[in-house]
């Protein structure tokens, strides 16, 4: 049976900004990424995946939510390319920002992904 992938964008204190680093192992991503900035959930929700026998394809990104640049960077990475190992599930947490979701959402329903937001980024996005 094939590792569970997903793609994660988060904050992290070092690595490369909207590059894609396959980890798999938590200490490659440690040594990759350092420790997690205070109120972030990309590398914690990372940790958990990994732990759980699953792959992980972190993309960095300045400001976990917030960095439009970032992200959108990461989502016409993913867009352009043609992954030997598919991604199974795109997570965004901290994103509540309608031109990123809506890129992310379109590119999930287009390849088959799940798309995870959190609950507190959803109910942000459907009250502004």
């Amino acid at each position: 049976m094939r590792q569970m992938r997903i793609a994660i964008f988060g904050a992290a204190e070092k690595g490369r900004f909207s590059y894609p680093y396959i980890c798999c192992h938590l200490t490659h991503l440690f040594q990759t990424f350092g420790i997690a900035p205070k109120d972030t959930a990309g590398l914690s929700h990372a940790i958990q995946h990994i732990l759980r026998g699953g792959e992980t394809l972190f993309f960095r990104v300045e400001e976990e939510g917030f960095s439009v640049k970032d992200y959108l960077t990461g989502l016409r990475y993913l867009e352009k390319q043609k992954m030997a190992q598919p991604i199974d599930a795109l997570y965004l947490p901290g994103v509540g920002i309608e031109e990123i979701l809506k890129k992310a959402s379109a590119l999930c329903k287009e390849r088959g992904w799940l798309l995870v937001v959190e609950e507190k980024d959803l109910f942000d996005y459907f009250t502004r």
